[in-house]
């Protein structure tokens, strides 16, 4: 079993690689700046989804100069998200808030409402890192409100995120029996949108919760 899950993820990178190979031959061909950006943001959304984000801060510093070029707010913000988020992978979390924070009027003023929630959600993920849970949960709140609607494209994989969040908060918290309500809000997500990130991540949540109701067999 161990051999056929470790051939399974060769075979997702070999497919993420090839992707990516492909795009950037179309990059390489294109001198329009929004085909760049988005071929740009294509190649950085296949390495990044599943696998972490393989790329330096100088992705976002491409988006965003093609972005200024543009003089488009959405491209600002989605640029700006994407090197406060290279932040916040290293561990900089205050530098990614600044990043974060700049894009959020750029979002509003474009009307971006996923663009929106997958910022506020960030910043609640960085508030989380620097152990301030009150405002995590503050603007993970602020993100549900934001969400796409319920049959839209994007709606799982940022409600995955709010999930998560709120759950880990709760977790945090002590409070197991709410923390649960999360989590199986989030599994809901994973049977819709099967993603290993996300699955590992409510294997570990459950296993949080019911180690705190002294549940050590669910909790194995």
């Amino acid at each position: 079993l161990f051999g056929k899950n470790v051939f399974a993820q060769d075979l997702s990178l070999f497919n993420v690689n090839k992707t990516t190979d492909s795009l950037r031959a179309i990059l390489s061909k294109t001198s329009k700046p929004i085909e760049q950006f988005t071929l740009l943001n294509k190649i950085r959304e296949a390495n990044d989804a599943t696998y972490g984000n393989f790329f330096d801060t100088s992705v976002g510093v491409q988006l965003f100069r093609i972005a200024q070029q543009l003089k488009n707010d959405s491209l600002l913000a989605i640029s700006l998200n994407v090197i406060g988020n290279y932040f916040r992978s290293k561990g900089e979390s205050p530098i990614a808030l600044e990043y974060f924070f700049k894009a959020i009027p750029l979002a509003e003023k474009a009307k971006d409402k996923r663009r929106i929630s997958s910022l506020y959600l960030d910043i609640a993920e960085s508030y989380s890192s620097l152990k301030n849970e009150e405002e995590s949960f503050k603007y993970a709140e602020i993100a549900k409100g934001y969400l796409p609607d319920r049959y839209a494209t994007m709606y799982d994989y940022m409600a995955g995120q709010y999930y998560r969040t709120i759950g880990r908060y709760y977790l945090r918290k002590k409070q197991p029996d709410s923390a649960l309500v999360y989590i199986q809000q989030l599994e809901l997500v994973n049977r819709r949108l099967p993603k290993p990130n996300y699955q590992l991540i409510e294997l570990i949540q459950k296993a949080e919760a019911y180690t705190l109701l002294k549940d050590p067999e669910m909790a194995e």
